[in-house]
């Protein structure tokens, strides 16, 4: 249990492993009951997920800042793409925080579509996600002619202000 929750690298089950290596001991059971207990209330309280959501953050901002290395290197389409992969995962959490169902081949227009309608966010964000996902659709099925580089300019601060306004990043 503790390896499937928590990882087979994580403390909890690390430090359960080593309480009984020499299984039979009084004292290993006391111990691994206490492991247990720890990681069910850092569990409960959040901490985790809180460390998940700092680890997704710095992710997400690298993979901006990637973006804009590569559109200052003039490959604007594969910045054009990158965004859109983290909008598009903003978008699917955000989702999954509001309790709108996400396929597993989810729609970035249909989960924008449902937040608005929920009123996650209003119809003003909703065209401004549509414009974002358009570019980012052109970039990622080689529609080169259909948007140029100062799209991807206006795209990728509006994506890092979407992330970090609506606590995905």
């Amino acid at each position: 249990m503790l390896r499937r929750t928590f990882g087979p690298g994580s403390e909890y089950y690390q430090q359960f492993k080593t309480a009984f290596k020499y299984p039979g001991y009084h004292s290993d059971l006391v111990r691994g009951l206490a492991i247990v207990k720890a990681a069910e209330n850092d569990y409960s309280k959040g901490y985790l997920v809180e460390t998940a959501a700092l680890f997704r953050a710095e992710v997400f901002s690298d993979l901006l800042e990637q973006a804009e290395h590569l559109l200052e290197q003039g490959f604007y389409q594969a910045a054009a793409v990158l965004a859109g992969g983290v909008l598009e995962d903003s978008l699917r959490r955000l989702c999954q925080k509001n309790g709108i169902g996400v396929p597993t081949k989810p729609k970035l227009d249909a989960m924008n579509s449902e937040l608005a309608k929920k009123g996650v966010y209003n119809v003003l964000v909703q065209k401004r996600i549509t414009w974002l996902a358009d570019v980012r659709n052109k970039a990622a099925h080689g529609q080169w002619s259909e948007f140029d580089k100062t799209d991807v300019e206006r795209m990728l601060p509006q994506v890092r202000d979407f992330v970090t306004d609506y606590g995905t990043l």
